[in-house]
């Protein structure tokens, strides 16, 4: 069953809940309130009248003496309880079994103990001690009032109730008129202020609720603008706060998703782009060939031939760096750490390699190594590629005549390895991109070139796997530098 418009907004709950609870209150404290005016009501009437019962004993012994009958006895009692309509007064044998006067009595016993338990106290130590009613067979009990007798030779008891039926009676009537009309007067009064206190209340608290869902609205249909208004430092100030952030992070998210759909088509661009040279070439070329292969000399066959494997080259490169692009995007590379001399990698591995290509485009190559390092701990392979890349790039990028020098030095508990150049340098505005696939600087590669475009951001991606961050600095006509931090290796 749908709930009623009515109790569907916070704000009515609370406040139907907070006029529940009011009076709830209220009635239980009404109910706590007559409970303690009749207690203490008994307590002020058992204190006042403590020696009434040895008053009606002292009154009724001269009677007794002189050997008056019960008749004269009842009716001399009910005499007295005619004078004082707060009071029934009864005579007890010793075993508390009224006696007299003669009536009805539904209450066949009265506890002896009980009686001789406040005969034994003292009026200013009196509580409200309860004990039964001889008319009445209910179990009703009230505050009494008792005195030692004796009757015909033997011990009695005089036994006064201090709230007779008439004194019952008019207590009720008075305590309706007073407590009941006049604490439901006061508690409405009560409840129609604290109510009206605490639905203001709950208003103002609700509203910066209702501040918070209206931007969650707005943020739900498309919005994404759309901001709590944060107040104070509380629990719903925090709530606004947790959406704003959520908001800022969906949006940065849609903005990151954004940004690689781009680059995902720029690469797709890039991809076809590169591709499409080599392949073209090798169609040409084989089609020339194939056509004319009997009266193509032979010098021009193997030069021919030349190119088309240079460009298988460049497209198996391209391949193979693509592949490991993305085992790196998509979090498939395991790293293989282990200790190892990087002097040695740098002087005996990547020197020697590398020198070949800058033979080929006129670039000077050299390396600053200090004379002993401690072994660092790293991915050798992958460490290795990282190096090759970065002087590779360098080499392509710095122009006949310039020099690229890969320098390693102690930096504390690191190895600190930089790439630089003295090249045409980066512009500004293209160093957040550089690591980008298939970015393309604004100056173009040196003739000759078989980069793929993918090297930096390879280069990134295993830094990035080894926890490591790669700096680079840059000014247009000074050159490039790139840098990198390994852990040295205890033993």
């Amino acid at each position: 069953m749908k709930k009623p418009r009515l109790f569907r907004t916070l704000y009515s709950r609370l406040a139907l809940t907070f006029a529940c609870a009011i009076f709830l209150f209220l009635g239980i404290q009404f109910f706590v309130l007559h409970y303690l005016w009749l207690r203490a009501e008994h307590e002020r009437s058992q204190r006042v009248n403590w020696g009434v019962a040895s008053v009606i004993a002292r009154h009724l012994t001269p009677l007794v003496q002189r050997g008056a009958d019960e008749a004269a006895v009842s009716a001399e009692i009910l005499r007295l309880s005619e004078l004082n309509p707060i009071i029934e007064a009864y005579i007890l044998d010793e075993n508390g079994r009224p006696v007299l006067p003669r009536i009805l009595f539904k209450t066949k016993h009265v506890p002896p103990a009980l009686l001789e338990q406040v005969l034994a106290l003292q009026p200013n130590r009196t509580f409200p001690i309860y004990g039964p009613t001889p008319r009445r067979g209910d179990g009703y009990s009230t505050v009494f009032s008792v005195s030692r007798f004796v009757w015909r030779n033997k011990p009695a008891y005089v036994y006064v109730i201090l709230d007779s039926s008439r004194n019952r009676y008019t207590s009720q009537v008075l305590l309706q008129t007073y407590l009941l009309f006049g604490g439901m007067f006061s508690s409405a009064i009560i409840a129609f202020f604290a109510i009206g206190l605490g639905c203001t209340l709950f208003f103002f608290i609700t509203k910066r609720f209702r501040s918070v869902t209206a931007a969650v609205r707005e943020i739900a249909q498309g919005n994404l603008n759309a901001r709590a208004i944060v107040q104070g430092d509380d629990e719903i100030a925090e709530l606004g706060t947790k959406v704003n952030q959520m908001a800022d992070t969906i949006t940065a998210s849609i903005d990151t998703i954004n940004a690689k759909d781009r680059l995902r088509r720029e690469m797709v661009a890039s991809i076809s782009h590169d591709l499409r040279g080599p392949v073209a070439s090798l169609k040409a070329y084989l089609e020339s060939l194939l056509s004319r292969f009997r009266s193509t000399p032979e010098d021009e066959k193997e030069r021919k031939l030349q190119v088309m494997a240079k460009n298988t080259q460049m497209l198996s490169a391209l391949l193979d760096e693509l592949f490991e692009l993305s085992k790196l995007d998509a979090n498939e590379a395991k790293l293989e750490p282990e200790a190892f001399s990087i002097l040695d990698m740098v002087s005996e591995e990547l020197l020697l390699r590398c020198n070949i290509l800058a033979d080929e485009l006129g670039v000077k190559l050299n390396a600053e190594l200090p004379e002993a390092l401690p072994r660092v701990y790293a991915d050798f392979r992958m460490i290795y590629r990282v190096l090759s890349n970065l002087v590779e790039n360098a080499l392509r990028y710095s122009g006949a005549g310039s020099s690229v020098c890969v320098c390693v030095k102690r930096d504390g508990e690191m190895a600190k390895v930089t790439v630089r150049d003295n090249g045409a340098g980066i512009a500004p505005e293209d160093l957040p991109r550089i690591f980008d696939p298939f970015f393309t600087r604004n100056n173009a590669r040196t003739k000759g070139s078989t980069g793929t475009g993918l090297g930096l951001a390879i280069v990134k991606k295993i830094l990035e796997l080894h926890g490591r961050q790669i700096e680079v600095s840059s000014a247009p006509g000074r050159g490039t530098s790139f840098s990198f931090l390994l852990p040295l290796h205890d033993s």
